[in-house]
């Protein structure tokens, strides 16, 4: 009777591993689809060539490495960060168009 309560408790045990295994997959799958829907959207929004082509370099040369993941993650992060900048200084930099219709020149000559 003694051996076979260890081996319930053994197999017990083994099917609570197992279900945990599974419940943290499910959670790495979940979380993994958010941090590439995040990182996804952060390409899209990268529209300058200067530094989507610095990715391009960076992403063809490395391997699938836990740490080459890391730097591409940081270098997409890094160049979605330049892209947002450049986009406020652009808005706040008044237009040419803005500049004259605030002098009063429509295109054609004064007013």
């Amino acid at each position: 009777m003694g051996k076979r309560l260890i081996k319930d408790e053994i197999s017990w045990e083994l099917g609570q591993a197992y279900g945990m295994t599974k419940a943290i997959q499910r959670f790495m799958d979940h979380y993994f689809d958010q941090l590439k829907a995040e990182y996804f959207k952060m390409l899209r929004e990268i529209n300058d060539l200067d530094l989507v082509d610095q990715i391009n370099d960076v992403i063809y040369t490395t391997k699938p490495t836990r740490d080459d993941c890391m730097l591409m993650l940081n270098l997409i992060h890094q160049q979605h960060m330049e892209q947002m900048k450049r986009k406020r200084e652009d808005s706040q930099t008044p237009s040419e168009d803005a500049s004259k219709m605030t002098r009063g020149d429509n295109g054609m000559g004064r007013k």
